[in-house]
């Protein structure tokens, strides 16, 4: 008998009510999934999950591309291994496990041209890749001045970046240079 089986992915992180979400690539990205039934607690689930990339240069098999294993319901990725301005679209897909079916439905499943999957589902999540500010310049208005007493003028002109990133925000620090 087949089951009903709901795929979610549950857990993205950032709001979005329309399907897709901008995240920064220098981050770590994890994206969560779970299924409805859930897999009982027993030596062999009842489900096999497997997460995939359908859209976007990744291979998120490799090792150093994710921390986590294909087959997890929770998917890791490591930073700076999407591009900057770049979309993908990511699938976790769920499927009754091969041992649980009968003899019928494995017979039928052989049959049916879909990979020998009878019963199963998925989920994805379109990822938008935040993309640098471009075509600007930083000015600064002398390169030499005595620690406390000397002012200096920080400019920065020309800076483009999508309307839903605007406004820019700007941030400064200090470095010492060790002799």
């Amino acid at each position: 008998a087949n089951t009903t089986l709901l795929v979610n992915i549950s857990s993205v992180p950032c709001a979005t009510s329309t399907g897709r979400c901008k995240l920064n690539v220098a981050q770590p990205i994890t994206l969560q999934g779970s299924l409805f039934p859930s897999a009982p607690a027993s030596s062999s689930p009842a489900w096999l999950a497997e997460w995939s990339t359908v859209e976007g240069d990744v291979d998120i098999s490799r090792r150093d591309v994710s921390l986590t294993d294909a087959g997890s319901l929770t998917l890791v990725l490591r930073p700076n291994v999407l591009s900057e301005g770049a979309v993908y679209t990511f699938r976790l897909l769920a499927r009754r496990a091969a041992a649980l079916l009968t003899p019928a439905d494995a017979a039928a499943a052989a049959m049916s041209g879909n990979g020998g999957v009878v019963e199963g589902g998925y989920a994805q999540v379109v990822i938008e890749c935040n993309a640098a500010p471009s075509g600007g310049r930083f000015l600064v208005d002398r390169t030499q001045g005595e620690a406390l007493t000397s002012n200096f003028t920080l400019t920065a002109l020309g800076w483009n970046d999508d309307a839903a990133d605007m406004p820019l925000k700007y941030s400064d620090r200090k470095s010492t240079r060790l002799n």
